[in-house]
């Protein structure tokens, strides 16, 4: 079973292509994506537990703290149908 976090998350526009450079090399990190017409973006992270979930997506957000601001998060868990 696999668990993954979106975060929706807003950047000024001048830091918008660093802040994806940080976050795409964090660990746990599988995706970072501009919303269309947008200053937000979109990262996924990925753990195989819970609380790895959970320690991994706050180190990402932690990595671009000053820059971003946390606009939703999401929490799912693998469907296995």
């Amino acid at each position: 079973m696999s668990y993954k976090a979106y975060v929706i998350l807003d950047s000024p526009a001048e830091r918008t292509a660093h802040i994806v450079k940080t976050l795409r090399n964090r660990p746990g990190v599988i995706c970072v994506d501009l919303l269309d017409d947008s200053t937000e973006l979109i990262m996924v992270v990925e753990a195989a537990q819970r609380k790895k979930l959970a320690k991994l997506t706050i180190q990402a957000i932690s990595s671009a703290d000053y820059m971003t601001t946390v606009m939703k998060l999401f929490t799912t868990t693998s469907a296995n149908y």
